[in-house]
């Protein structure tokens, strides 16, 4: 749905060998009361389109061989007791 926005928050860095982002997004934003218990698993994915390098660059954490949007492709997000809050 691209009317959906995630009122998410993100920081990038780039160093010489990678880059990293922080983010956060409201639980409420995607319809949670609250954070996710200790052993829920998300199917998730995290991708990066650069279009401004020659060739085209398309990156994603759990490959999905073509386009993004292959959630048979995703990867799983485990949650476990940080130990702090945040």
């Amino acid at each position: 749905d691209r009317a959906w926005s995630s009122n998410g928050k993100v920081a990038a860095t780039q160093s010489k060998d990678r880059w990293s982002i922080k983010m956060s997004i409201p639980y409420g934003s995607m319809g949670l009361k609250g954070p996710p218990l200790p052993g829920d698993v998300w199917s998730v994915n995290f991708a990066r389109s650069r279009h401004a390098a020659e060739p085209e660059v398309n990156l994603a954490w759990s490959p999905t061989f073509g386009g993004f949007l292959k959630p048979q492709r995703f990867g799983e997000l485990v949650f476990e007791v940080s130990g702090k809050e945040n």
